[in-house]
């Protein structure tokens, strides 16, 4: 999750690490999993740190258009039904992309509207 303040973005990253499969939540089990059930060992968390660290600084030197070109080849929603949750409004559309600022492209009804700021449902 990534959010602009201003001239700043604030980033807020969540990875299952050194879970077991009953340390995650029953309810969301079947869909959840961890590095350690993943890769059937436990990970170090401060090397996990690091390589983070350094993947956010790389992509920090990068230009806009490249990480927009490869977060686009990864989107799961692109050209799908999405629901975008801005405060109280709730508004659907058909996600087509993100503008060279991070803003997402949604079309409504024929009409391309700019979106920020908000929660996605697909």
């Amino acid at each position: 999750l990534i959010e602009s303040k201003g001239d700043f973005s604030v980033i807020g990253i969540g990875i299952n690490v050194n879970e077991s499969m009953n340390d995650l939540n029953p309810m969301i089990r079947n869909i959840s999993t961890s590095l350690k059930i993943h890769n059937n060992e436990s990970i170090e968390l401060e090397s996990l740190l690091a390589n983070i660290l350094n993947q956010i600084e790389y992509y920090y030197n990068k230009n806009n258009k490249e990480i927009i070109k490869k977060w686009l080849k990864r989107c799961i929603h692109i050209n799908r039904e999405i629901q975008f949750h801005n405060n109280k409004t709730i508004i659907k559309g058909i996600f087509k992309g993100l503008k060279p600022d991070g803003q997402g492209i949604l079309n409504i009804k024929g009409r391309d509207t700019i979106i920020s700021g908000g929660v996605i449902n697909i």
